[in-house]
Order: C-alpha cells, then structure tokens, then sequence
C-alpha cells in the first residue's frame, strides 16, 4: 500500500520544507522535493503543516479514584485524541500498595488491547516503595515500560528516602523518573490553616497549592538527581518559581526536564471565583491555574526551550454527576479537566500562529522530546526514511470557536469553551492508515502498545534533548 502526500510543508528536525513524502506499508518511504511514483492514495495537503504524529506523554485514561471513574475509556479517549493530530498516548499504570508492577501494567494493557485508536504506553506508578517493587524496576524495563511516576504530595506520596531509593533504580533500569512536584507536608498546612479559616469552598482552591510547594519539590528532587547522576522530569509545570528552580538546577549541570498543559497558558485562578459554584467546579484540577504572572513565566519558558513537551493531564469528567458530586468543597470535587482533543489548536495559537515559535520547535514540543524521552525515537516522533508512518496533517487556515458541542470526549464538556483557535487536524495517519480523512474519524481501534526494542540512539534521554 503507497499513499503519496503531495505539496505540504514537510515538518524535519532541521526544518519545514514543501516537499512531498511517500507512505509505503506503515513506513516512511521517501521525503522529497517532488516524488514521482504510482500511489494508491494521493492526498493534496497543500498549504498544511505535514507534522510527525503528536504524543501526549500525561493522560488518565480509565482511572478510577475515590471519588469517581473518569468519564474517558481507552476506547472513547483516544478517539478524542486521534481528533486532534495525537497518535500516542501514555497514560498511566498505578499499583495497589502489595501489587506486583507486572500486574499492574499487564491489568492496564488488557484495558487498552483492541479497544484503542491511537498507540499507547504507560507510565508506571509507584506509591508502595519497597524491595520487591525497586527489584522489579529493571524487569518492567524490559518488557517494555519506559518510565516511572512518584508523587511528591498526597496521602500515597512517597518521603525523601524512597525517593532517593527510586531515583537511584530508575536510573540503573534505564528508566525515566518524573514525580508530581508539590511539597506533600507543605500542602498539608496550608489545608489545616485554611480548614481552620472554613475556607474550603472552590474559591480557594488554587490557595490550597501555593507555587511555593512546586518550587520546592522541584528543587529537592532535582538535587538528589544531581546528587546520583540521573536524569528526571517534573510533569505538568504550572509556576514561575518552579521554573525559576529549574534554571538554578540546569545551571549546575542537573539533568531535568519538564511539561506543561495548556490549563497553565489559557486558565487563571479566577476560573474558581465563578458564582455558579458548579461551573467553578468544572476547573478544579492539580495543580490549579495560577496568576497571570505565572501564565507569561510558563509561555517565556516554552519559547525559550526550557519546557520540553506539551501535554495535557487529560482526566475528564462529567459536569452533571462527577463535577456536581460537590460544589462547596474542593476536597469532594473530583480534580482533573479534559484536553487531549484541545491540545494541538491551544498551543498552535499560542506559540506557533504567532511566529513566536519555529514550525520544528512546534513539533519538538508535541511529538520529538516525547518521543526521545520515552525512548520511542525515531520509529515514533519524526518524519524520516523508516520511520513508522504516524502523520498529522494540520491546516493552519482554519479559524473556530472550541466548543464542547464539536469534541469528541465522554464528559462532555471543555474548559476551553468559546475559546478563539487557529488551525487544526486534517488529516491522521496511523502506521500508515488513513485513519482521520478531513476531520472525520475512518478506522477506529487500530492503536498498539508500543514495546519495540530500544536502538542505541533511546538509551541517552538527556544528550538527545539537548541536539
């Protein structure tokens, strides 16, 4: 099977260039100028970016917690994704404490076997830190997980000292360790102070994580990184001071890299002062929007290239029946907003349809660094000669309104809604398939995990951010 995409601008590692780029049974066959070949498709993609399939490394899929289960399955979740130019998803794998982490993965695996439209990885989480589980960090390794989760705030927190432990065995597993960076005790006194004030409405949420307890966390896992020599990634960074310690760290010579989401560019905190309680309810998330301040630190960090990859922390509930369970106290409300269909239109507007960001940089943002963190590059995350075939097709003529009424989420509902966007997904191919044609979803359920063997090139994640 030969799909030929004619007079697009081909988005490489050294630049966007219009070229045409031949599929050729789900690879990457021929990038070129002009290619001259009998196809059995051929699409005009003209005046369109021709990008590497995007990867969104933090979504929740499928997650049950104590309140409720997420709105989104594999099944309706990566549909939303495909939706919006995402091809892969790493979504994550969490252990009852005395659960083997094999079972734990090979439990979320079966959710997603069959049923998923995009390809799919998963992030092992680890809250019961003990012998058994360190033991196993190198077998899971094997078998195809490319990355460890801590939190670092929470009752299933893990202290210093494991996380010591785990920095340590994740770098000898040649895996990579990110965490969840909120400074656990600090958050706990801040809570009893305002439990103390009854300020628990939804109003104070983004009280109740102050940047203060990011910067620190990120500090102090950044050092002990430097300390052991490993490489670790701090996920959904909302804050100018953790930045601001990310510098101080990468000054030193620490090896860390970071996320962010789209909630941290387009959301402030007075998204929780809304007098209808239930639509402030909608935003509750960890952590929060913050101040407007913070808002021009994170997009100054990601022109700049200090923020590595762009994802979302996809974990979508229903307003009525999930975000309605409790309207007056954000500790009932189930915390998390959907955005993995959002995602590529709301950084596009931001950093790309401005100019203040090159093509390339976009697609280092949305697909490459992923890819190379989680030691799925080259196959996934760039348009090269044998590379596998996963292509988003996006059109940058297109001006819209998000609306809930146009996604494809179970929940419904977005926190981007009325929100004015430029561009979006055309086109989808998935290992070669012609998966998403002018918008409209054509085959459904073709997504795999992707445990492919790891080549030289996967084993260093920081030296290939740093090309």
């Amino acid at each position: 099977m030969k799909t030929l995409l004619k007079n697009g601008t081909v988005v490489l590692e050294d630049g966007a260039k219009r070229q045409d780029l031949l599929i050729e049974d789900g690879k990457i066959a021929e990038i070129a100028e002009a290619i001259s070949v009998e196809a059995d498709e051929v699409v005009d993609v003209e005046g369109c970016y021709v990008f590497p399939g995007f990867i969104d490394p933090h979504v929740h899929m499928q997650m049950t917690n104590a309140l409720t289960t997420t709105a989104d399955s594999y099944e309706t979740g990566t549909k939303a994704a495909i939706h919006g130019g995402t091809t892969t998803i790493i979504n994550f794998a969490t252990a009852e404490p005395g659960m083997s982490l094999h079972d734990v993965l090979a439990r979320e695996k079966s959710k997603a076997d069959d049923v998923s439209s995009c390809h799919y990885l998963f992030h092992c989480e680890m809250v019961d830190v003990n012998e058994n589980t360190l033991r196993e960090l190198k077998e899971i390794s094997e078998a195809g997980c490319r990355s460890v989760k801590i939190y670092l705030a929470y009752t299933f927190r893990i202290g210093d000292h494991d996380m010591y432990r785990c920095i340590a065995a994740c770098r000898d597993a040649n895996l990579l360790l990110e965490a969840h960076c909120e400074n656990g005790a600090m958050l706990d006194g801040v809570l009893e102070d305002l439990i103390a004030r009854g300020e628990t409405a939804i109003a104070y949420k983004a009280k109740a994580h102050p940047p203060e307890a990011e910067a620190d966390s990120v500090a102090t896992m950044g050092r002990m990184a430097g300390l052991l020599g490993a490489h670790v990634h701090v996920v959904h960074l909302s804050s100018r001071l953790g930045l601001e310690e990310l510098r101080h760290l990468r000054a030193e010579g620490v090896e860390i890299t970071a996320e962010t989401c789209p909630q941290y560019l387009y959301l402030d905190e007075s998204v929780y002062a809304n007098e209808d309680h239930l639509m402030a309810a909608k935003y509750v998330c960890a952590p929060p929007p913050r101040t407007a301040r913070d808002q021009a630190a994170i997009l100054e960090g990601l022109v700049n290239g200090e923020i590595q990859t762009a994802a979302t922390d996809h974990c979508a509930y229903c307003v009525d029946g999930q975000k309605s369970m409790s309207t007056e106290d954000f500790r009932r409300t189930p915390g998390g907003i959907p955005g993995v269909e959002e995602r590529a239109q709301l950084f596009y507007t931001k950093l790309l349809a401005p100019g203040l960001i090159t093509p390339e940089a976009f697609a280092d943002l949305m697909a490459t660094n992923s890819a190379k963190l989680y030691q799925l590059y080259p196959q996934k995350g760039v348009l090269r000669v044998g590379s596998d075939a996963d292509i988003t097709v996006y059109d940058p003529a297109v001006r819209e309104r998000l609306t809930a009424d146009h996604l494809h989420s179970a929940a419904k509902n977005t926190v981007y809604e009325g929100v004015e966007v430029e561009g979006k997904t055309r086109h989808v191919f998935l290992d070669g398939q012609w998966v998403l044609k002018d918008g409209e979803l054509q085959i459904e359920k073709q997504g795999r995990f992707l445990a492919t063997p790891r080549s030289p090139e996967q084993n260093q994640h920081w030296d290939l951010i740093k090309r």
